[in-house]
């Protein structure tokens, strides 16, 4: 295997952003064609946290993707985390260790057994170093916009979300009278990134018709009441709300022995018409920026220094 270090000048390439960048030329003797991967293109927004599961490339024996099993991911579900954030065809195999080989048969994608914790490789069906490549796509960085009086419809935001909710979505925690102290109303999609709000045409899942097409961004289908502490996770795209799995909440980062609101419920008031409550189109896009963020390896994405991606002010 070779491997060289240098720098790019990604403009010639159409999948990476205009930037420069370091990469690394991995080369195999199964695998005739180099393989390109950016080492600063596409950091992480919050780092690396503890895993229970490590997946490594069958090429260079480094992590690229991995998780921490709380005792619910399926193998099916964790291959569709991969499918998300690795490119080509993935095939897992369990070993002991990563450098050692493979152990018994490959992981079947389909299966609803839970994802045993340890160390996994990516090969072919033929036990060989599988041609995979990586996503050069990161999490968006979340700008401050609490209390910002000048966003058209922020106010009708707060108010209409903590009058719909009443509770933070996450943990049931209910608001006492009229005493929001220690609760947010967030965004689902970050109200600084307006420009790619327009770009990905996501007021398209907007349907409530109390706003003006000025102030989809700030319509109750936007937001949700959260508890301060979980607000912070949430940003920091550690929590995601899966709405393809009865709204169930998954925990992407490491906390053995910490409490955890993996497997959980979020809130969705059922009292309300759909084009009320939290858009599941909004939430689906929040879950894949936390698979973006939490599930690929420190080998790809290395944990930035905060205030490179974070604007000053806060996020929201």
């Amino acid at each position: 295997m070779t491997v060289q270090l240098g720098y790019l000048l990604s403009q010639s390439i159409d999948f990476v952003a205009r930037v420069r960048t370091t990469y690394i030329i991995i080369e195999s003797p199964q695998n005739k064609d180099p393989l390109l991967v950016s080492l600063h293109s596409s950091p992480t927004m919050i780092g690396h946290f503890n895993r229970n599961i490590q997946v490594y490339d069958g090429r260079c024996r480094l992590e690229v993707a991995g998780c921490w099993q709380f005792g619910r991911t399926t193998i099916a579900t964790f291959y569709q985390w991969l499918d998300v954030a690795l490119i080509g065809s993935i095939t897992l195999f369990h070993c002991a260790n990563r450098k050692d080989l493979p152990l018994g048969e490959p992981l079947d994608r389909k299966s609803t057994e839970l994802m045993a914790t340890g160390t996994y490789v990516i090969l072919d069906d033929e036990r060989l170093p599988a041609n995979i490549g990586y996503l050069f796509d990161k999490p968006l960085p979340r700008e401050n916009s609490a209390d910002d009086p000048q966003t058209p419809g922020y106010n009708s935001f707060v108010s209409r979300v903590r009058a719909r909710d009443r509770r933070c979505c996450f943990t049931g925690e209910a608001v006492i009278g009229e005493n929001f102290t220690g609760f947010e109303v967030a965004h689902i999609f970050p109200l600084g990134q307006l420009k790619k709000w327009k770009r990905r045409d996501m007021q398209r899942f907007i349907t409530d018709p109390e706003v003006a097409d000025d102030e989809k961004m700030n319509s109750v289908q936007q937001g949700f009441l959260v508890s301060s502490s979980v607000y912070e996770l949430f940003k920091d795209y550690q929590l995601g709300v899966n709405p393809d799995d009865g709204y169930r909440i998954t925990d992407f980062a490491g906390r053995d022995g910490e409490p955890t609101l993996d497997g959980k419920i979020f809130y969705v008031a059922d009292d309300v018409p759909e084009y009320f409550r939290p858009s599941p189109d909004l939430l689906r896009e929040h879950y894949r920026q936390c698979i973006l963020a939490c599930i690929n390896g420190p080998f790809i994405f290395p944990a930035p220094e905060p205030e490179e991606y974070f604007v000053p002010g806060g996020v929201d």
